[in-house]
């Protein structure tokens, strides 16, 4: 496609994630908020990631309809709203701290020594 490469996805919750390696973005704000970290190594957040992300894939209009001066405001505002409480209205409230748990798991059993070599059972975690 032609707008591969234009945006790259990271997954908070895989247990390699690493917040150096995305503007030092720790795992608790960018659940509550989107974030984005650009080619230059500025971390936006919000509304703010959605219009870099249209503006960037060519999809201008959309970028204009939120920079309005109404429209804007109200789409920050419906996003800050939604970002503060998707986990609870979506019933998924307990999702930070079952990633916790996972990752206290993960350095719990990277910790252990092992007479022959260890692997983690991903799935049964």
């Amino acid at each position: 496609p032609e707008y591969a490469g234009l945006v790259r996805l990271t997954n908070l919750a895989d247990p390699a994630y690493d917040p150096t390696e995305s503007g030092g973005v720790a795992f608790e704000d960018g659940m509550r908020h989107i974030h984005a970290v650009t080619r230059d190594g500025e971390v936006v957040m919000g509304m703010d990631v959605f219009r870099r992300v249209y503006a960037a894939i060519g999809m201008e209009w959309v970028y204009t309809l939120t920079k309005l001066p109404l429209v804007g405001d109200t789409f920050d505002q419906l996003y800050d709203f939604w970002a503060e409480h998707r986990l609870h209205l979506t019933g998924h409230e307990d999702v930070i701290e079952k990633v916790r748990q996972h990752q206290q798991k993960i350095e719990e059993l990277s910790n252990q020594e092992c007479e022959v070599e260890c692997e983690i059972d991903w799935d049964n975690m």
